[in-house]
């Protein structure tokens, strides 16, 4: 056998049977020596069995401790005594985004990168404390991670030393974890929570939690401010205790001490009561049992609604109806019934079975008296058939008639002291309401209702009364009307021959045709104008005593009429004697059935006036030449355009007159002006009194801006309503004026911003003008004060020094800087120095 027979392989290590076949772990190493000059291999064997298992044991720890920490949920980061990354999980390499081969023997703060979540700055690094502290150490609350690509996590971390056997630290292990979720988890929680605070503030109605010792746990916004208290008065207190034991009711105590031993809950338990600081109030109660799971606790939820408002709605509602009821049925009667007594002693019965009132009493005025017109109810409670509304010391009957104005009385402090209205009060009434009945805005009587409550009439019912009121007055009125109406027809019937005669005895023609053209009546001056009789023309065509062009002409004017049923007036000229007319043709309607079945012409003779107007065109011709010799403008407007403008009103506007003649005589005023020139000029026209002579602005054609000074008066032009204007320019004394006005403003502005004091004064003393720092100089209250009640010898104390002043004044002109005692209005003295001006 060679010796190499005897060597395992060479590999190393490796495994070797021993002679007894036992197989062992080697180590073989190989040295080249020289002995004697010759060279020899030296091989060694060294067995090695023991540490081999030792090492397999460290192998497979290893293996066992990388596949947990490669496991686990947790990111897992384990550094050596450096802080270099030896070790990195999965989680931990998608959390930081580094990958482990790229992160070993990186210091920690390279790949473990992180801030705090609101500063931003960096936080301090776990590993390097328990390297530096060797105990466990955890991150701070608010902890960001930053990856390596820039996302942030949430993050909750600790960190631990790793030491060996004889107790040295060799590395940390640092384990972290993502909150991401528990973030988002929490967030909600908190947004639940602050959701369900901000639902119970916000809710409008108390809402109070109670333990299972009945113990304010916590009451919301609208609990305090109803009931005017504060958090520091009502938690931890027993809910039956506060108020001043305002809710120990025994009945509300069993309810609520039911709710959580038998999870139960009650509804609308009415709770009335004079609380201390809000007052009487009428509360709505409802409780159920609320459960907390995070402590496992058992709650009362109390919610309370303040009713007061609605219950007391509830009964006016009540109230209302009742008024309603009585307006509706009184109404009713007033459309059913035609007789006035019946009607009234309807109302007062209605007023009292209806109302709920004990007692109404119509009174109709007959002088100073007041008479029973209709009564229902107690009598005792006013049993008076009629009153002297004159001969009672108090007496607020006499008001409501003589004023027309209704008295409410809701207690009867009110009027126990009047002599008619003392015995309601003694006889249990408390609300009494004195109510005026006015048909037509006359003071007809009044009515009187009394009730047994106090403040029984508020605002509303008060409406409810005028409405009534109101429908008893137009009733009686409708009743009055009525019986005008039928005496109206009675003078109608009567008075129609008169009417008659004096149609017949016009000097008009007046004439009636049907819409064709036939004559239905004609009186006796239409029939003098014809020379017929009434037989030879009743029923005849207009066409049988009249030209066919004048026949023509007429009924289209008739059918105009018919067809726009609306009157017409025109002029013409008789071809029978050359006399001129106004005729007016008037559409006669059927109402009934809404037709127009004949027309009324009214014809009336103008000759005379036609002739004075000839004489009139003659003498504004003689006008016209006058108007247009003058440099003054002068012209006329009538409606709204001008109809007349001479030269001089050209010059002045730049138009010409026919331009003028298609303006509105506002059209060259100033728009700044123009409303008030509008407004005056249609006043003028409409014969109102406006002033006669005022200056405005007009706008030439070129766009220059001039002042006028403008006088206008109304005269008839061509048989209309007119205005006759003139104008004159007075730009250049406008232009001086606000010179002159600028100049003053400047001066007042100078003069009351002076620091010195500057008065102007008469020769005798008397102030004219002071600034306000000679008033503050002196001491005075106000310009006005120094004005009205001081003269400049009230502030000098020596008067011959004063006089000699107003000497050398006088004399000279002039004074400057002259030396006084002045005193000022409290008496203090000062000195000044004094220049003037005479």
């Amino acid at each position: 056998m060679k010796f190499d027979d005897l060597l395992p392989d060479k590999k190393t290590p490796a495994k070797h049977k021993t002679s007894k076949g036992k197989l062992i772990d080697v180590k073989i190493a190989e040295e080249e020596i020289e002995i004697n000059g010759r060279k020899f291999l030296l091989i060694q064997v060294c067995d090695f069995t023991e540490e081999s298992h030792a090492l397999d044991k460290l192998f497979l720890s290893e293996e066992k401790l990388r596949t947990t920490l490669y496991s686990i949920g947790d990111g897992v980061i384990v550094t050596d005594d450096k802080g270099r990354v030896t070790i990195m999980n999965p989680v931990a390499e998608k959390l930081t985004g580094w990958k482990e081969k790229d992160a070993k023997a990186k210091k920690l703060d390279s790949v473990f990168r992180i801030v705090n979540e609101f500063s931003r700055k960096n936080a301090d690094n776990p590993v390097k404390r328990v390297l530096r502290e060797g105990a466990v150490v955890g991150l701070a609350n608010h902890t960001l991670l930053i990856s390596k690509d820039g996302k942030e996590y949430p993050i909750l971390d600790c960190a631990a030393p790793i030491k060996n056997s004889q107790g040295k630290l060799t590395g940390v292990v640092l384990v972290f974890r993502d909150q991401s979720k528990e973030r988002e988890a929490q967030r909600k929680i908190e947004e639940a929570r602050k959701l369900s605070d901000g639902i119970v503030e916000t809710i409008r109605e108390p809402l109070v939690i109670l333990d299972k010792n009945f113990r304010i746990i916590r009451a919301n916004k609208a609990f305090y401010s109803k009931f005017d208290t504060k958090p520091e008065n009502v938690e931890g207190k027993i809910f039956f205790d506060i108020e001043n034991k305002s809710w120990n009711i025994p009945e509300l105590k069993r309810l609520l001490k039911k709710i959580l031993p038998q999870n139960t809950s009650f509804n609308d338990f009415v709770v009335e009561h004079n609380f201390t600081r809000i007052g009487k109030k009428t509360m709505l109660l409802n409780a159920r049992r609320i459960y907390r799971d995070g402590n496992k606790t058992e709650m009362i939820l109390l919610a309370i609604e303040d009713i007061t408002n609605r219950k007391e709605s509830e009964e006016k509602i009540k109230k209302y109806n009742r008024l309603y009821e009585v307006l509706s049925n009184i109404n009713q009667s007033i459309v059913r019934i035609d007789d006035e007594r019946k009607l009234l002693k309807t109302i007062t019965e209605i007023a009292v079975s209806k109302g709920d009132f004990k007692l109404a009493w119509l009174g109709k005025r007959d002088g100073n008296l007041l008479k029973e017109a209709s009564k229902a109810g107690r009598d005792e409670l006013f049993p008076y058939d009629k009153i002297d509304i004159d001969k009672a010391d108090s007496n607020l009957l006499k008001d409501v008639l003589l004023k027309k104005e209704k008295k409410i009385l809701n207690s009867p402090r009110e009027y126990k002291k009047d002599k008619y209205l003392r015995k309601a009060a003694e006889n249990g009434a408390k609300a009494c309401a004195l109510l005026p009945i006015t048909p037509n805005d006359d003071s007809w009587g009044a009515l009187i209702l009394v009730s047994d409550q106090l403040e029984f009439f508020d605002a509303e019912e008060i409406k409810l009364l005028d409405e009534l009121t109101l429908d008893i007055s137009f009733a009686l009125d409708y009743y009055r009307k009525e019986k005008e109406r039928l005496a109206a027809e009675k003078i109608i019937r009567d008075n129609e021959a008169l009417y008659r005669t004096l149609l017949e005895s016009s000097e008009d023609s007046i004439y009636l045709v049907d819409p064709e053209g036939n004559y239905l009546y004609m009186n006796n001056k239409y029939l003098s104008r014809l020379g017929k009789t009434h037989a030879e023309v009743i029923g005849k065509h207009y066409s049988e005593f009249h030209t066919p062009e004048g026949t023509d002409e007429f009924l289209d004017r008739i059918n105009y009429v018919i067809a726009n049923r609306k009157p017409v007036t025109y002029e013409y000229k008789s071809n029978r004697d050359g006399r001129y007319f106004i005729r007016t043709l008037s559409p006669a309607c059927d109402k009934i059935h809404n037709t127009v079945n004949a027309v009324t012409i009214i014809s009336k003779d103008i000759t005379e006036r036609r002739i004075t107007e000839l004489q009139l065109k003659e003498s504004e011709e003689k006008f016209r030449k006058l108007a247009e010799s003058t440099n003054t403008a002068i012209f006329i407007y009538r409606n709204t355009k001008f109809v007349y403008a001479n030269r001089a009103t050209e010059i002045l506007t730049g138009y010409n007159a026919e331009e003028l003649y298609k303006m509105n005589f506002w059209d060259v005023v100033h728009t700044d002006d123009r409303e008030l020139i509008i407004e005056r000029g249609m006043a003028r026209l409409r014969g109102e009194k406006v002033p006669a002579q005022y200056e405005f602005r007009v706008i030439r054609r070129d766009g220059e801006i001039r002042w006028i000074s403008f006088t206008a008066t109304i005269i008839e032009y061509q048989g209309d309503t007119a205005a006759i204007g003139t104008a004159f320019d007075i730009t250049d004394k406008k232009i001086a004026e606000e010179a002159l006005k600028e100049s003053e403003e400047r001066f007042r502005a100078i003069f009351e911003n002076l620091t010195v004091g500057v008065y102007r004064a008469k020769t005798d003393g008397r102030l004219i003008m002071v600034n306000p720092s000679f008033v503050e100089m002196l001491g005075c209250e106000s310009v006005d004060d120094v004005l009205k009640n001081h003269t400049i010898w009230d502030f000098c104390s020596d008067t011959e020094r004063r006089e000699q002043f107003y000497r050398i004044l006088l004399e000279e002109g002039i004074v400057y800087r002259f030396e006084e005692v002045w005193k000022k209005k409290d008496g203090t003295l000062i000195n000044v120095k004094e220049s003037a001006r005479a």
